[in-house]
């Protein structure tokens, strides 16, 4: 856990942060609690991180009850908000690929990127698996330009291209 008692990071957080700030390096959340990723990134904007990756967005409103509005405000903080397309497969959360897209277009394409969470043997193989999200996302309503920001332009931006 990464919050003590009074629900202040902990000090080995502090120290990972502050590697990441001299190193320049991206923060990915993780696999962590609603109340946990609000703190961590909040604490990484105050320390001049500018790279935050809020890890599996959507998939955590079924972990940890991540709602739309703490998305929202975790991009207001400057954090891309990552977003599984393992969400539309059958054999997981299943959300219908309009949700998704619905839940993207409310943060904003350029607070979002998306990547597939695949490597499972239910699961097509990653390649695949983004090649069938990115042609779902479009059929169900996404521009090509929107599309785009998600699988390139934005992650370009986190790896400083």
């Amino acid at each position: 856990y990464l919050l003590d008692d009074r629900g202040q990071l902990v000090p080995e957080v502090h120290a990972i942060l502050e590697q990441v700030k001299a190193h320049d390096m991206v923060l990915a959340t993780g696999h962590i609690s609603t109340k946990e990723s609000m703190v961590l990134v909040e604490e990484a904007r105050n320390m001049g991180i500018g790279r935050v990756v809020v890890t599996h967005g959507t998939t955590m409103s079924f972990w940890t009850g991540m709602t739309l509005e703490d998305m929202k405000t975790l991009a207001s903080m400057g954090a891309y908000i990552e977003h599984c397309l393992h969400v539309m497969m059958p054999l997981t959360y299943r959300l219908a690929p309009r949700e998704l897209v619905e839940i993207i277009m409310a943060i904003g394409t350029e607070n979002c990127i998306v990547s597939t969470d695949f490597g499972q043997d239910y699961h097509p193989m990653p390649a695949e698996g983004f090649r069938m999200g990115i042609a779902t996302l479009l059929q169900a309503g996404m521009e090509e330009v929107e599309v785009g920001m998600l699988v390139k332009d934005n992650p370009s931006r986190l790896m400083g291209l």
